[in-house]
C-alpha cells in the first residue's frame, strides 16, 4: 500500500465517528500493512465482540494479535505502525483517533476458524466466535458473578441464536471447562422470548469464506435490535485499567458514543 493511500485511509479513520465502525476501518487497514510482510492479524477481546454483535460494549481502544509469528520484533512494530503516523509504541499506540493495541500471540482452543470480514482496505480476521462466548459465560460466573460480562453474553447468544453469527455448538459444548458454563440448553433459554421467530434474513457471518463490508454494515442494525432484546442497550463497562488514558482522549468518557439504533 502507497503512502498516499495509506494517507487517505488514516484521514477516514479519523474522521470517523461511530466507534465500532471506526475499529473494523482500523483493523482493516492494520491488517494490510502488516500482511505485506507475511504477519497476520486478528481482532480479540471486547473489540471482537463489538464488531461480532454491535452490542455496544467495547471501550475505545482496538485490540489485535498476531496469529502466525511467535513474536513481532520492536523495530517492525514501530516501523509499520510509523506508517501510520501513530504515537508511542511498543505496544499500545495511539492513532486515527483512537487507541490500538498489538498483543502477543492469539490463543484460541477452538477448532473452527478465525471469521473474516472484507474491509474496506483489506481483510481481517476476527476472533473465533465460540472461544469468545466460552470465555464471556465463564467470567460471567467465575471467580465471581460479573453482570457485565452476563449482560455481553447475553447479546452474543441472542445474535447467534437470531441467525447474525454462524456457530459451532458441537465446539462451545467441548470447551466447556468450568462446571458453573452454563449449559447449552440454559443458553437457549436467555434468547428464547421471541427472537427465534422472526425468520430474518439479515447477512451472516460464516464460519467459512468472509462477509464483506456492504454485507457487515447492512446487518448492523439487526444484530443491535437481536441484542437490545435481552439486555441493556449500552452494556459498555464503566471502569478498566486503560481508563485514564481512555478518558484523556475522549473527553471524560471510556470511547466515542456509540451511534443510536435508528441510524445504523
Amino acid at each position: 500500500m502507497n503512502a498516499n493511500k495509506i494517507k487517505s485511509a488514516v484521514a477516514d479513520i479519523t474522521a470517523e465517528q461511530d466507534p465500532t465502525v471506526k475499529s473494523a476501518k482500523l483493523a482493516s487497514l492494520c491488517s494490510a500493512l502488516w500482511a505485506e510482510r507475511g504477519v497476520q492479524l486478528v481482532v480479540v477481546g471486547g473489540s471482537a465482540i463489538e464488531i461480532l454483535t454491535e452490542g455496544a460494549y467495547a471501550s475505545g481502544d482496538l485490540d489485535m494479535c498476531h496469529v502466525n509469528k511467535a513474536s513481532l520484533p520492536l523495530r517492525e512494530r514501530q516501523e509499520v505502525m510509523g506508517l501510520l503516523g501513530a504515537k508511542g509504541g511498543p505496544r499500545n499506540w495511539q492513532v486515527a483517533g483512537t487507541y490500538f493495541d498489538l498483543l502477543g500471540p492469539a490463543e484460541s482452543f477452538a477448532h473452527t476458524p478465525f471469521r473474516r470480514v472484507e474491509g474496506p482496505y483489506g481483510p481481517f480476521l476476527v476472533m473465533i466466535p465460540e472461544d469468545l462466548l466460552v470465555e464471556r459465560v465463564l467470567v460471567s460466573y467465575y471467580p465471581e458473578r460479573n453482570s457485565e460480562a452476563l449482560e455481553c453474553a447475553r447479546k452474543f447468544i441472542a445474535v447467534i441464536l437470531t441467525g447474525g453469527i454462524a456457530l459451532a455448538w458441537g465446539e462451545v459444548r467441548g470447551l466447556r471447562t468450568c462446571r458453573n458454563t452454563v449449559t447449552f440448553q440454559s443458553v437457549k433459554s436467555w434468547s428464547k422470548k421471541s427472537v427465534m421467530s422472526l425468520g430474518s434474513k439479515v447477512p451472516c457471518i460464516p464460519i467459512e469464506g468472509s462477509i464483506s463490508w456492504q454485507d457487515w454494515l447492512k446487518g448492523r442494525r439487526f444484530r443491535r435490535e437481536m441484542g437490545n432484546l435481552v439486555a441493556p442497550a449500552v452494556i459498555r463497562r464503566k471502569s478498566s485499567s486503560k481508563d485514564r488514558r481512555l478518558k484523556k482522549l475522549f473527553k471524560g468518557q471510556r470511547g466515542l458514543p456509540f451511534t443510536p439504533i435508528e441510524k445504523l
